[in-house]
């Protein structure tokens, strides 16, 4: 048997339409975050916007976090407490979307995903992810505040530039 999209019951087990909805608004959001920072990146270096698009989003933050000498200090640090905030929302993003997950549940899932090859002694081949309902939907509340942040820092942007581009 599929689900009414095709995906063969015995390939995930049977998957809650809510826990599909779930990843599907944690990329959708992600995606507009992303985007959020890609306006503030264009806003900070004075250039047109296909100048990063399409650069992933830690090629973006890093951008940002470059032009911030440019700019008033109180600025700055708001800026990179909003951009950690950013990082932290993506990497988990990264890991709940790139994860495999086995029989996920609405009340929580384990999910695994293979990692690059590492030296220490200890590296395991894969790392493992749990997640619950309030997680996840944490991860979407964190990314739509993430958005707002965004759109207000790269409007105080331009009264905070101490340089000229």
């Amino acid at each position: 048997m599929s689900d009414a999209y095709g995906i063969p019951d015995n390939m995930f087990g049977k998957v809650p339409e809510e826990f599909f909805g779930m990843l599907g608004r944690i990329v959708m959001v992600a995606s507009f975050v992303e985007l959020r920072v890609l306006d503030l990146l264009t806003e900070l270096e004075q250039v047109p916007q296909d100048v990063h698009a399409g650069k992933p989003g830690a090629q973006l933050i890093e951008g940002c976090w470059r032009r911030l000498g440019d700019y008033d200090p109180a600025f700055a640090e708001a800026a990179c407490a909003v951009l950690k905030r950013v990082r932290g929302v993506l990497h988990q993003r990264n890991a709940v979307v790139h994860s495999i997950w086995p029989e996920p549940g609405v009340d929580g899932a384990y999910g695994w995903r293979p990692v690059r090859g590492g030296r220490e002694p200890s590296w395991q081949p894969y790392k493992s992810t749990e997640v619950t309902v309030a997680g996840l939907r944490k991860i979407i509340a964190s990314s739509v505040a993430l958005v707002d942040d965004l759109d207000r820092l790269r409007a105080s942007a331009h009264g905070a530039r101490t340089t000229m581009p």
